[in-house]
């Protein structure tokens, strides 16, 4: 018998050569489509329009206080200022004598005192005074006894303290108290005030003044 003859190789096909460069052209398509993506980020855009500010949110709880630091060291203390003015307050002075001294029949001045005041106001002045009127049955005896801003000024005021024995009473040596006051307006500065007397009736060499205590008081205006 004749031998088998060996199969045939299939021959080339006419589309084979037209495959390949499809594929080819994929390839390159590709590849351009790559190198496009990488210029496009690499290359950016023009900038958008900035967009609106969105709303403010709600502020949120206060924190916790922190811990207090420690106390520091006390510093030196500083050199004693100068002593102030007098505060407003009131002042007074007081002033006593035993002196026996005789009611005139021109205006006498018994005793005084001073007080030294640092602002406009008003001082007020008592007096308390024992007086002794030597004192004849048949005759008056009329006294009048005053505080006064000067020495001998007895003129007639509202605040004379008279000491009147009528012609009435009966021979004898006549004591009385007497309580006068007076009010002062005054501005800064020292003043003395005075306790005054005069007999405009009856005088005599044993009516006297006996005993007597001087209070002044300023008031602040």
């Amino acid at each position: 018998m004749p031998a088998a003859s060996p199969p045939m190789a299939p021959a080339p096909s006419a589309g084979g050569r037209g495959a390949g460069l499809s594929t080819a052209l994929s390839a390159a398509a590709i590849a351009l489509a790559v190198v496009a993506l990488v210029v496009s980020f690499a290359v950016p855009g023009p900038a958008g329009l900035t967009g609106l500010q969105g709303a403010t949110g709600e502020t949120g709880p206060a924190g916790t206080q922190g811990l207090t630091g420690t106390v520091g060291p006390a510093g030196p203390a500083g050199p004693t200022g100068l002593q102030g003015p007098p505060g407003p307050g009131t002042l007074m002075n007081t002033s006593f004598t035993s002196t026996l001294t005789t009611i005139g029949a021109a205006c006498t001045t018994y005793h005084q005192v001073t007080l030294t005041v640092p602002s406009n106001g008003t001082v007020v002045v008592n007096a308390q005074v024992f007086v002794s009127i030597d004192h004849t049955g048949g005759a008056r005896d009329l006294a009048h006894v005053k505080v006064s801003s000067g020495p001998a000024s007895c003129g007639i005021s509202p605040y004379n303290w008279p000491v009147d024995v009528p012609a009435s009473a009966p021979t004898d040596t006549v004591f009385f108290g007497a309580f006068p006051q007076a009010p002062f307006p005054v501005t800064a500065g020292t003043y003395t005030f005075y306790l005054n007397g005069i007999m405009f009736v009856g005088p005599d060499a044993n009516d006297s003044f006996y005993y007597a205590n001087l209070l002044a008081v300023f008031y602040p205006s």
